[in-house]
């Protein structure tokens, strides 16, 4: 007493205005319409306001699968919408084409959509029903996505039914205006009374809605709540004109003959599934673009330091041991670096014995380094620049001996 329950019926749902206590009873009268082929098989206006949030699609949807829908119902010769949505159920659930599958992963987006259709061709109940829903969506028919469970198994014992969650399952309705949301089976190894029965359009003896005639049943006129629900061109339309479209089912293989099976193939969509990408390849690429960065870099690094060891140092003598340092290293990047423990006339020497030196520069470059390096005496600006200008000569004559190869692979040792 006192409650008040509203009813949804565009969602076929009865929902109390407070919360109910327990005892709270309550009855239902439902009339359930099982409509035929000849009831359902009609030109439906679905322009009208009621059915645009069930033909809502992603901006951003591939074209791909609507060019996938067109040539489904373009290949079955279907023009209505129980026709279309009969052809696109077919498709689904051809052996060739699509196999079931519980053991893969569930996804999400526009690529999971794409590799299913396109290129797996298999999956379970949520992949079916999702791909059957979009394709409806993208010809203009409004669908939507019914998730529930199956009977599961009887028990004897308890007198009841057992439902666990691996009865769980996703199916598709479809809205015909004046018969609601009939539901359809786009998963293989399901079974559809409402489908099955519309598909072989046994004949149907059941109650018309208060108010409803033979005429408008057929029609699809019934219970329509506004909007534009009337089919086109149905017996007894408008017009007065016979009604165009089969009120058998016809073969979806179009022509007359056998139906088309096999999969179709849309200009531009992937034939092979995108795989997710594991993480392991993501630092493993990571790691690869760093090191190919450091390879292309470290040259310039290398002469960056030496360089900026040579502007740093102060007055004459460090100035002459920072360039005699510096054409060491770079001598040393041919193989030819100055050994351990040995002194600079003794690696002018050795040089000697494999490079053609210019005349007196590299004689001159080590006597103001030895100077530099153990006399007492102070050393002369000029012998400091001079040092420099003697070993980027001294350096050329050791680069020319050592060949391309040498010079090549140099870049890359490791000494600064």
């Amino acid at each position: 007493p006192g409650t008040d329950i509203r009813f949804d019926a565009s969602h076929t749902t009865a929902v109390a205005d407070q919360e109910l206590q327990p005892g709270f009873t309550y009855r239902v009268d439902s009339r359930v319409l099982l409509p035929d082929y000849r009831q359902l098989n009609h030109r439906f206006d679905y322009s009208g306001a009621q059915y645009q949030q069930d033909l809502e699609l992603p901006g951003d949807l591939p074209p791909e699968i609507g060019a996938l829908a067109r040539a489904i119902v373009r290949r079955a010769d279907a023009h209505t919408p129980l026709e279309k949505a009969l052809a696109v159920q077919q498709y689904l659930t051809d052996p060739i084409v699509f196999q079931y599958d519980a053991s893969v992963p569930g996804g999400a987006g526009d690529d999971a959509l794409k590799d299913f259709l396109f290129a797996t061709h298999r999956g379970f109940c949520q992949q079916f029903a999702s791909s059957m829903a979009v394709l409806l969506r993208s010809l203009g028919i409004p669908a939507r996505i019914a998730v529930g469970f199956t009977p599961g198994v009887y028990n004897s014992g308890a007198g009841a039914y057992e439902v666990t969650t691996q009865n769980a399952h996703t199916w598709v309705e479809v809205e015909f205006p004046g018969f609601g949301w009939v539901p359809f089976e786009p998963t293989p190894t399901r079974a559809n009374p409402v489908t099955d029965h519309i598909v072989v359009s046994k004949p149907v003896n059941q109650p018309l809605p208060p108010g409803c005639d033979q005429e408008h049943a057929v029609r699809g006129g019934c219970g329509d709540t506004g909007g534009s629900g009337t089919a086109g061109g149905g017996t007894g339309g408008p017009n007065g004109h016979k009604d165009p479209f089969p009120s058998e089912p016809k073969n979806l293989g179009g022509g007359g003959g056998p139906a088309l099976t096999g999969p179709i193939t849309v200009p531009g969509a992937p034939t092979s599934p995108g795989q997710p990408v594991s993480w392991r390849v993501i630092l493993g690429g990571a790691l690869l673009a760093i090191v190919l960065l450091a390879l292309v870099l470290f040259p310039f690094v290398k002469i960056l330091v030496r360089r900026f060891r040579v502007i740093r140092a102060r007055g004459s003598r460090q100035r002459a041991l920072a360039e005699f340092r510096l054409f060491e290293v770079r001598a040393g990047d041919l193989g030819l670096g100055r050994g351990p423990g040995e002194t600079p006339w003794e690696y002018r020497s050795r040089l000697g014995q494999e490079v053609r030196f210019s005349d007196g520069h590299l004689d001159r470059l080590v006597k103001v380094a030895s100077s530099a390096a153990y006399s007492p005496h102070a050393i002369a600006d000029a012998d400091a620049e001079g040092a420099g200008r003697d070993g980027r000569v001294a350096i050329r004559d050791v680069r020319r001996s050592a060949g391309m190869t040498r010079r090549f692979t140099g870049l890359w040792r490791p000494q600064i």
